[in-house]
């Protein structure tokens, strides 16, 4: 037999040297063809991205069905939401637009980051995939508003952690907002915050005001002086004084819902009426309107210099006959055919309106503007509906506004200290709907019910006055 001669060990293992020496040469020559391919696929891309931006900026100089995007430097997709691209869309970018054209971008495509400068695509040493990733961005300290002059840093909680937002403001002219999330409130009015991290957005809407207010609630008791700017608060209320004519210092009730800190002006009621006995028009019917109860608490509130003369308008158009409306500039009320109804007012009565958003607060209701049923609409037990009035003490909730009238017990409302024995209630200036003769009338009962508009027996006139929130304790 023929001997059969393999390898030897030191052949094999000379086979295996080489093979590793080939190896390792041609791997990074391999993962660079690899990479190299990535990155021009990445370009590629970057280019088709770039080419449909500006495409479509040019279609939107002639065709509406396009959104130009205005020149600017962005970091998000919120003006790209029409650009119509084929092949990959980055996963992140920012860019600048110049007179239509991308001048410069930086973008992430499938974890390659790729710059755009001068027309050229090339890979970037700027780790744009890292915003790509960002799963979340909160505002830990948003606030509704804040006054001139205040500062507010923002506190932001990123994931991951090591990125850092951008910030914005709406309008610098009323807040700016630092490159590192501080916030300067410069003037008045309404901005909204972003902040922005990668691909996640954050904002609030921020209001800037001259002061923080009080916020009032409806029925809260205020003092003010009509007459005089002396210190007027409860320490100093004397109802016998009020009584003798020596005092203004007067009780009044909020009557709008007080929702805002900016706001300024609030919107009160007399605790009593200040004339007791008055008919609400001289006419025996509603269709010119309210001359003698406008007049007569002109005349009552003549002295209450604080008060700016009236300027104020109330529409009852949509209700059937009736005056169509109340409008009174500097003091001087007309209706709707220009007829002078009042000179020189300073203070008005309630609406109907009015009186069913103060009882919405604590309970529902039937009545509308063009109601017009003979009965009488109830507060006084815990709803505003048509019906029978329940005994006992009533809904306390709502008793102010019938206090110090004669019908107090039935309906829980406060003693009429003002020893107004004759006074079963106050008008509004509401008409009844379908009716020349009547006029809805709080009632001492605890009711908003009509009443005929020449009728002077109990019936009252319990002014309404806009008041700045600086002036009242």
């Amino acid at each position: 037999m023929k001997n059969k001669k393999g390898f030897t060990l030191i052949e094999l293992l000379a086979v295996i040297v080489i093979l590793a020496i080939i190896a390792l040469i041609a791997t990074p020559i391999i993962l660079n063809m690899i990479e190299n391919a990535k990155v021009g696929a990445a370009k590629d891309s970057a280019y088709g991205y770039i080419d449909a931006i500006e495409y479509n900026n040019s279609l939107a100089d002639y065709n509406e069905k396009y959104t130009k995007i205005a020149d600017g430097t962005y970091s998000d997709f919120e003006q790209l939401s029409n650009v119509k691209v084929k092949g990959k869309v980055p996963d992140y970018i920012e860019y600048t637009i110049l007179k239509g054209s991308v001048i410069k971008a930086g973008m992430c495509i499938n974890n390659i980051n790729i710059d755009y400068i001068n027309n050229e695509a090339k890979k970037s040493e700027t780790d744009y995939c890292k915003f790509a990733t960002v799963n979340s961005i909160a505002i830990n300290n948003k606030i509704t508003s804040m006054k001139i002059g205040e500062t507010l840093q923002l506190d932001i909680t990123i994931d991951p952690s090591d990125i850092t937002p951008s910030y914005k403001s709406s309008n610098e002219t009323v807040a700016t907002v630092s490159n590192k999330g501080l916030i300067e409130a410069k003037s008045p009015g309404k901005i909204t915050i972003t902040v922005k991290a990668g691909v996640k957005v954050e904002s609030f809407e921020l209001e800037i005001i001259n002061k923080i207010y009080k916020k009032y609630e409806v029925g809260e008791l205020v003092y003010y002086n009509p007459i005089s700017t002396d210190t007027c608060n409860e320490k100093n209320f004397n109802i016998s004084d009020i009584k003798d004519k020596v005092s203004t210092c007067y009780k009044w009730r909020v009557i709008e819902v007080d929702d805002s800190t900016s706001k300024e002006d609030l919107l009160i009621m007399l605790d009593h009426n200040l004339v007791n006995r008055s008919s609400w028009s001289i006419d025996r019917n509603n269709k010119v309107g309210p001359d003698n109860s406008l007049q007569t608490l002109a005349n009552a509130t003549s002295e209450w210099k604080r008060l700016n003369l009236l300027n104020y308008e109330y529409d009852v158009s949509e209700i059937t006959n009736g005056y169509g409306s109340l409008k009174c500039v500097n003091g001087t009320c007309v209706n709707k055919n220009g007829d002078e109804l009042a000179q020189n007012v300073r203070a008005r009565l309630i609406t109907g309106e009015e009186v069913t958003k103060i009882t919405n607060t604590v309970a529902s209701t039937t009545w509308t503007i063009n109601s017009n049923e003979s009965g009488l609409y109830y507060f006084s037990n815990q709803n505003f509906i048509l019906g029978t009035k329940t005994s006992g003490t009533g809904n306390k909730v709502l008793s102010w506004l019938i206090e110090n009238t004669r019908g107090t017990t039935a309906s829980g409302a406060t003693a009429n200290n003002y020893d107004s024995a004759t006074n079963g209630g106050y008008w509004t200036l509401t008409p009844v709907n379908g009716s020349d003769n009547y006029v809805w009338l709080v009632g001492d009962s605890g009711d908003l019910g009509r009443h005929y508009v020449y009728d002077t027996v109990n019936r009252g006139l319990r002014p309404v006055i806009t008041v700045s929130k600086d002036d009242i304790a």
